[in-house]
């Protein structure tokens, strides 16, 4: 499912383009998909996508 049309650099400002992701620990990504699924989307309704990930389960 994609919620914008914008580059991933642009959609993504948790890890720079350019910076490897070999070095991130497990930990690091659980943090930044917390942040981005957490995150209130205007094309959601400012809802996030965790939260309508839950709704259509229900």
């Amino acid at each position: 499912m994609i919620i914008d049309n914008k580059p991933p650099h642009e959609t993504n400002p948790y890890t720079p383009q350019s910076s490897p992701t070999k070095h991130l620990k497990d930990i690091d990504i659980d943090e930044i998909t917390a942040k981005i699924n957490t995150r209130l989307r205007k094309e959601l309704n400012f809802s996030t996508p965790m939260e309508e990930f839950f709704n259509y389960l229900l």
